[in-house]
């Protein structure tokens, strides 16, 4: 099997260029985190978003890696190897799917971990968001979000494995953002851990 990114890299990658951010853009990711459209753009969508300057950090050990988004109506894969079908360059059809990454932040995180477990990669990696801290006293459903969906993530999986079968050597990674005040810098936690529990998940810091 080719040497691959697993979650700890993607972690390591994700965390380096998250620092780099906040040192050098903090006024446009504070002006882009409150709304859907402009933060999915700056996260995934434009050219230089951050998802790709993840991949450029991974690019330094993995020297065919390319960023591609909405290939086959995934928000961001990481891709390499050769064409398969068309045998030039554009990578429409690659060899290696490095990473599948799905960024949910105004819909049904449900949905995107759906599509992950029906797509065939090592790396399976879910961003998604929970309410800010400083809501969830406003009732006990904010509370109980990440609970719930991870709950909802195990479910829908064991039921894909139970009729598909389990892939192996495929590792799943949960991303989650929220703030712990209005005026803070968006903090970041992840879980890769099955079951998925409250718990196990920690702060990527």
């Amino acid at each position: 099997m080719k040497k691959g990114i697993d979650g700890e890299k993607f972690l390591d990658a994700f965390k380096k260029e998250w620092e780099k951010l906040l040192q050098n853009d903090e006024e446009n990711i504070r002006s882009s985190y409150p709304f859907n459209d402009k933060w999915t753009d700056y996260f995934v969508t434009r050219e230089n978003s951050f998802l790709e300057k993840v991949m450029l950090n991974l690019r330094e050990e993995i020297s065919d890696l390319k960023y591609w988004r909405e290939l086959y109506n995934i928000d961001a894969s990481f891709i390499g190897g050769k064409e398969l079908i068309w045998g030039n360059d554009n990578l429409l059809y690659p060899s290696f799917i490095y990473a599948l990454i799905e960024h949910e932040n105004a819909g049904v995180p449900e949905e995107e971990v759906w599509k992950l477990a029906y797509r065939r990669s090592p790396l399976k990696v879910t961003i998604f968001y929970d309410y800010h801290e400083h809501e969830k006293a406003s009732g006990r459903t904010r509370e109980e979000w990440v609970p719930d969906k991870l709950a909802s993530f195990n479910s829908i999986i064991n039921e894909i494995n139970g009729f598909c079968g389990n892939e192996p050597e495929v590792e799943y990674l949960f991303i989650i953002g929220n703030k712990e005040s209005e005026h803070s810098n968006p903090r970041w936690r992840y879980i890769n851990e099955f079951p998925l529990e409250e718990s196990k998940v920690k702060d990527l810091s």
